[in-house]
């Protein structure tokens, strides 16, 4: 037989057991809010802000021309046009970046790569686990501005 114990015990436990459930939970939902670096200040935010017409233009050309981006990792990237020919002769730059972080990682210039027609190399700066994002900013060979942005995730 299993014997409860007396209500003048019982109701008040219940009642710590609660507040202590609460004040535990919310002590553990604040330590995982400030931990991880809380909040990040964008550097050169206005800036970017004032430039945003141009690089939404930059970026609708890189749409509009149609090319796709093979991009690893390791540093070295594959540009297309849209009938699939690699392009070259991109003068550029790519920013790698986390999505959960204010600042780049990386920003690093491109490097064609001799004898490969559209290949081109980075030093790309991402070395973990989890997403990035790359935002290649670049000159076309008719001299148009083009921005092409990916996310790619890193498993291993």
């Amino acid at each position: 037989m299993i014997r409860m114990p007396p209500p003048h015990i019982l109701y008040p436990g219940m009642v710590l057991a609660l507040l202590t459930l609460s004040m535990t939970s919310s002590f553990s939902i604040l330590y995982f809010a400030k931990s991880g670096g809380g909040p990040q200040v964008e550097s050169g935010y206005y800036e970017r802000t004032v430039s945003w017409d141009a690089d939404q233009k930059a970026r609708d050309s890189g749409a509009r021309l149609g090319w796709t981006v093979d991009l690893q990792l390791s540093g070295s990237l594959q540009v297309r046009d849209a009938q699939g020919s690699p392009v070259s002769g991109i003068v550029g730059t790519v920013v790698t970046r986390r999505p959960s972080l204010g600042e780049a990682v990386a920003t690093s210039a491109l490097t064609a790569v001799g004898g490969s027609p559209g290949a081109y190399a980075f030093e790309s700066g991402a070395n973990g686990v989890g997403l990035w994002d790359f935002m290649i900013v670049a000159v076309a060979p008719s001299g148009e501005p083009v921005i092409l942005e990916l996310r790619r995730e890193a498993r291993e």
